[in-house]
């Protein structure tokens, strides 16, 4: 039986490329330089920093890789005895939406649909949010402390966000008649072709959607199915040759508790340029 690591005994360490050999490279290995060129427009000498990667890590050092890195300049890499070590993506290159359960000292559970940057920003402001949101997530109001149980990203889903005025709107309507209707999430399936950047005959398939899936609040199916027609309309043209392709194929509920307002996931998302429009 191969021989188990545990995290906590996992050691790494910065060697001579020569003493790198029989160990696997924790950091890739690359090769680093800059470059000096004249800017035209104000005849200034600009520095840019330039670098290779010559190895990945995960790469059992051999004695040929090893001189191979020591020609390319390199001198020293950081190695361990096993291949790799799990690593967490602590940021994400888009905004990503994140559902996130959360449980009450009640046991009660709620879905709360976070948009983030990362992961863990996700769950923080899911378990900030839910803190502060007791009474509206959870049924009792008695909730002494709450805890997370599940993170998954959801890639396969387009939400369509619901704005503060709405949830404000729900809510006084519900003061005035607690049998007042309020919007439900719902998830729409959706089949289509951009025509815009179609190609007939392409294999790659570039430009159809199939099994699209959007998320949105509506009163009822009918509606949502509605919103999310009119929402494709808007954003792609969907006639070609004549034919509309787009197609509403399925709609049911989705259900999500909560979810949580753009200006709460802006306190969380670290890169100012991926920060969200507030909904008002």
């Amino acid at each position: 039986m191969e021989k188990i690591i545990l995290r906590k005994d996992y050691k790494t360490q910065v060697v001579p490329v020569e003493e790198a050999v029989g160990h696997y490279l924790t950091k890739m290995a690359a090769r680093t330089w800059t470059e000096e060129f004249v800017d035209e427009s104000t005849k200034e000498t600009v520095k840019i920093d330039r670098c290779e990667v010559l190895l990945e890590r995960g790469k059992l050092i051999t004695d040929k890789l090893a001189n191979g890195l020591k020609k390319q300049g390199v001198n020293e890499v950081e190695i361990s005895d096993c291949p790799f070590r799990a690593e967490e993506e602590q940021y994400f290159s888009r905004l990503v939406h994140v559902k996130v359960t959360v449980r009450s000292s009640n046991n009660e559970n709620a879905v709360l649909i976070v948009r983030s940057d990362s992961l863990r920003g996700a769950q923080d402001c899911a378990i900030d949010y839910a803190e502060g949101a007791v009474n509206k997530i959870f049924n009792s109001k008695e909730a002494n402390y709450v805890y997370i149980t599940k993170s998954e990203i959801i890639g396969k889903f387009h939400f369509i966000g619901r704005t503060s005025a709405d949830i404000e709107e729900e809510e006084e309507q519900l003061k005035k008649d607690p049998d007042a209707l309020v919007k439900e999430p719902f998830k729409v399936k959706a089949n289509f072709i951009d025509a815009e950047i179609y190609i007939p005959n392409d294999r790659s398939r570039y430009g159809v959607h199939k099994n699209e899936m959007f998320v949105v609040w509506a009163y009822d199916v009918v509606t949502a199915k509605n919103i999310v027609f009119g929402y494709l309309k808007h954003k792609f043209k969907t006639v070609l040759n004549d034919r509309e392709t787009l197609r509403i194929v399925g709609a049911t509920q989705f259900y999500a508790h909560t979810y949580v307002p753009a200006e709460y996931c802006n306190e969380y998302i670290k890169d100012e340029r991926k920060k969200l429009p507030v909904e008002e």
